[in-house]
Formats: C-alpha cells, sequence, structure tokens
C-alpha cells in the first residue's frame, strides 16, 4: 500500500465535490476525459501535471470503486494505483488535489466505506451537516491498519439532521479507528436512534479523543452505543445533555477504557455498561445525571472519579458472571440521590470487597450500600463550585482540606 501524501480534507465553503479529490495539488487538477479498465489499477486520459506517487486520484466511475491513492504517475497522462477500478469505461469525470466540500455527498461518503484504506486521514476543516447515516465500512483485514477522522482544529461540528446515528459500523474488519477534534450533534426532533455512533460485532479498537457529544440544543440519545465485541478507548471527551453518555451492551472482549471525561446532565445513567469484562472508568467526572453516575454490571473498574448530584447515586457495581470482579477506589461521592455507591451482592456473581479509599459527602442513602472500605467521611462540600462544573477542591475544612491531605503510600 502507498503511504498518503497527507489528510484528505474537506472544506464545506472552498472545496468542490465535483473537481477535487481532497488530496494532492493544493489546486486541483481535473477534467472529464478520464478511462478506466475493468480490473486493473492504470487510468488514462487524465493531467498529471503536479501530481506525485501519494495523491488522491477520484475518478466518478459509474459503479464501484471511485478513489485510490497513486502508486506512480507513469506519464503526462496516465497514473497507476494501489486498487483496481471496476469498470470499464472512459470519458469520466476525475479530479486530483484540492479539497472536497462535503461529507454528506454520495461520492465522498465512500471514502469513509468501500474506496477508505490503511493510513486514510479524513479531514474536515469546516463543520458538516448529515441527512443520513455515514456507514463506516472498511474490509481490508490488515490488523495494523489505521484510519483517523478528525477535525482540523478545535471541535467542527458533525450534524446530523434525522433521527439516526452519525457513524455506524457496518463492515469494519480489521484496523484502529481514530475521531478526534469532532463534535457530535443531531437537530431532528425525534432522538430514538439519534446516536453519535453505533459500533456492533467488532474486535477491533474505536479510539475518540477530544470529541464532544451533544449540548443542550442539539441532544442526542447515546454518546456512544457499543454492541457485542466492541472495544472503544475513550480520552477527554465531553458528553452533555442527552440521554446517556457512554452506553456498552453486552460487550465480553471487554478491555476498555474511558478515562479524563466529563459527563454531564443526561436524562438517564452518565456511563452504562451492562455485562463486559475488564473495562475501566478514571479519573472522570459524572454530575447532574437523572440516573448514576456510573452504572456497571458486568467487570468493571471505577478509579479516581468525582460523582455530584446524580438522581439514583453515585456509582452502581453488579458482577453478572461468576469469576467477574468490580473495583470502586479513591472515588470522591458528593450530594447524589441514594448511595454514593451502591454494590449489589451475590455469592455466585464475583467480589465486591473491592471498594475502599472512597470519599464521601451528603449522600442521600449514606455512603455505600453492603461494600466499604476505609472510606473517608466528609463534613463538608469539597469543591470550589459544583453547580457551575468546577469540581477543583476547595479549602474548606471537612472538605477540599481532607482530600488534599490523604496520602496513599505503597506497603504502608
Amino acid at each position: 500500500m502507498t503511504t498518503p501524501n497527507g489528510a484528505i480534507k474537506f472544506n464545506n465553503l472552498t472545496g468542490s465535490d465535483t473537481q477535487s479529490s481532497g488530496l494532492g495539488p493544493a489546486v486541483a487538477v481535473y477534467g472529464s476525459g478520464a478511462s478506466t479498465t475493468g480490473a486493473s489499477n492504470v487510468v488514462t486520459g487524465i493531467n498529471t501535471a503536479g501530481v506525485s506517487s501519494g495523491d488522491l486520484l477520484w475518478v466518478q466511475s459509474s459503479s464501484g470503486r471511485q478513489f485510490s491513492i497513486i502508486t506512480t504517475v507513469d506519464s503526462g497522462s496516465q497514473v497507476t494505483c494501489d486498487d483496481n477500478f471496476d469498470n470499464t469505461e472512459s470519458g469520466r469525470t476525475w479530479a486530483i488535489g484540492g479539497k472536497r466540500a462535503t461529507w454528506d455527498n454520495a461520492d465522498s461518503r465512500r471514502l469513509f466505506g468501500g474506496d477508505c484504506a490503511a493510513g486514510f486521514v479524513i479531514e474536515t476543516e469546516t463543520d458538516q451537516s448529515l441527512t443520513s447515516t455515514i456507514l463506516l465500512s472498511h474490509n481490508k483485514g490488515a490488523a495494523n491498519e489505521f484510519v483517523t477522522i478528525r477535525g482540523s482544529s478545535a471541535h467542527k461540528t458533525i450534524n446530523q439532521t434525522v433521527n439516526d446515528e452519525i457513524f455506524d459500523c457496518a463492515n469494519w474488519s480489521g484496523g484502529k479507528n481514530t475521531f478526534k477534534y469532532l463534535k457530535f450533534t443531531n437537530t431532528n426532533a425525534s432522538k430514538g436512534n439519534a446516536n453519535a455512533i453505533r459500533i456492533a460485532n467488532q474486535a477491533e479498537t474505536f479510539t475518540f479523543k477530544n470529541c464532544i457529544f451533544g449540548d443542550a440544543t442539539n441532544t442526542l440519545r447515546y454518546g456512544i452505543y457499543a454492541l457485542n465485541w466492541a472495544r472503544t478507548v475513550v480520552h477527554q471527551c465531553l458528553f452533555t445533555d442527552s440521554e446517556i453518555g457512554y452506553h456498552a451492551y453486552w460487550n465480553p472482549s471487554g478491555n476498555s477504557s474511558f478515562t479524563e471525561c466529563v459527563v454531564r446532565n443526561m436524562s438517564s445513567h452518565g456511563y452504562y455498561q451492562a455485562s463486559g469484562e475488564q473495562n475501566t472508568v478514571v479519573n472522570s467526572v459524572f454530575h447532574n445525571c437523572g440516573g448514576y453516575g456510573v452504572y456497571i454490571t458486568g467487570e468493571g473498574q471505577v478509579i479516581g472519579c468525582i460523582c455530584h448530584g446524580n438522581t439514583s447515586g453515585g456509582i452502581y457495581l453488579s458482577p453478572a458472571y461468576g469469576n467477574e470482579s468490580t473495583m470502586a477506589a479513591r472515588n470522591i461521592l458528593v450530594s447524589n440521590g441514594g448511595y454514593g455507591i451502591h454494590s449489589v451482592t451475590n455469592a455466585t456473581y464475583g467480589d465486591l470487597d473491592n471498594v475502599f479509599d472512597n470519599a464521601y459527602f451528603n449522600n442521600t442513602s449514606g455512603q455505600a450500600l453492603n461494600a466499604n472500605i476505609d472510606p473517608i467521611t466528609l463534613t463538608a462540600d469539597p469543591f470550589v463550585d459544583a453547580a457551575n462544573g468546577d469540581f477543583n477542591l476547595n479549602n474548606a475544612a471537612g472538605g477540599g482540606v481532607v482530600l488534599r491531605s490523604t496520602k496513599y503510600t505503597l506497603g504502608g
């Protein structure tokens, strides 16, 4: 496979879906005379001025493949590509370079699907609006293949206008996938299927870094909906004003992580996991959710998190199968309805003794149900301004001062 020369760029203000491929010369070369041969990776009848190996060729074929990375520039009118084209055709619209305009364009969508290849970076410089779900389909099968979908900077908004997912993993086999610097919203009045992404039946890793899911006006149902073997890494993301931030169901492959995130104002749980193995929730904040901040049935660990003002309680833990274990350690649980930590005892399913060194203040039903080793009992609110989302520790006696002075030592 030829290494792409950079990101495949989109800009809905200056780009073109009819005269650009998204990767190549800054000013695209394009025309209408491309010829392809079925089951061949050679394309003729184009202009290769300024074109290099690693650029992206787009040919508007009548069916099948439209995009491929250029392997060699053979002449002033011919290139050899990484992939075969599917039809014998002539007089086809083509382009190399420039910027494409919209993710919603039918041809552009092939970059997320059948034409996606190892090393692709799909980058938008502007917000994007969708009128249907983008189906992610990458099936080349090599375990070391990486694909990145990102905003160029800050958080570019990807808005879905129908009651459906923004992304749905249809046939992603092999490789690892990263989403960065994106904001996911839905402006449809109905929210029954309005998830940012649905990942199902995938053993590959989907990574989300520095993304935003939902806002107060354009809400989602679930931010991330992970099903059946899905494996995720979620880091430094914000989930806000939706039904559930992260929803995992029957995820036996486990080994997913959720770190340094903020989940707030959910109508139900902040983080929900129904069955799964070895999933970790670390150093994250869950506040003002209508259910629990973190709700786990199965095997999972919750470490160093803050749960504040969640209606049902702070953390819920319940092993689902034999030999599973749950753990909640060094969390701060303040002003939750119900218990700070609600752990379910069951002699058949797992070990619930691993609830220790957690700090509690003002939880409606008390500190913890069933398991609670070495609790830290606070007598004052420990946060600077939790009502306005500032969860830094204050200097209040019995509150932040206690936590600032609490030290943990190995072997002590």
